[in-house]
């Protein structure tokens, strides 16, 4: 700090020892400035723990409109204190996996080694967090839309916009 005080007498090194430390300064202010919090890890799913409802169901996923179908497991569980998990696996091979918790949400796809996590509601476009119950309620946000037909024994969550769509069979 000292070679940022000689005003009359900087040279090139003390004005770069000043450029570093003003530079170390508001990098380190910078989250408390922001506002920003790191998600909070979320526990460990211990489906064996007292408190959760376990459903599974075979359901066919299309990611998006003109793409192939993948058929595989839904396994969905919701806890007691609304803690949520759901994994889409084929053949035993997590494709996808989502859990809320503690007001955070995290979406992992093991296979592209993708992981996204965040605070406060999940991302509205990822179907698997829409899928609370076998088959899904009613309170399916917007954009998703939501069709049960009994006579035929299904149940559909689609997109119209991307063709994203998940179905599955009425337990």
């Amino acid at each position: 700090m000292a070679a940022c005080s000689s005003y009359f007498f900087r040279t090139r090194e003390s004005t770069r020892s000043c450029v570093k430390v003003l530079f170390l300064v508001f990098a380190l202010s910078l989250p408390g400035l922001t506002g920003c919090r790191t998600p909070v890890p979320l526990p460990r799913v211990d489906l064996a723990e007292p408190g959760w409802r376990v459903q599974e169901s075979q359901v066919v996923w299309i990611p998006q409109r003109r793409a192939p179908s993948l058929v595989g497991e839904l396994l969905l569980a919701t806890h007691s204190d609304g803690r949520t998990f759901s994994q889409f696996s084929k053949q035993g091979l997590p494709i996808v996996s989502t859990r809320t918790a503690l007001g955070a949400w995290r979406f992992e796809a093991p296979m592209f080694h993708h992981v996204h996590q965040g605070l406060g509601d999940p991302p509205r476009r990822v179907p698997w967090f829409q899928i609370r119950s076998i088959p899904p309620d009613a309170s399916v946000q917007e954009p998703w839309r939501l069709e049960v037909q009994p006579l035929n024994r299904t149940w559909k969550l689609y997109q119209p916009g991307t063709g994203e769509s998940v179905e599955g069979v009425l337990p």
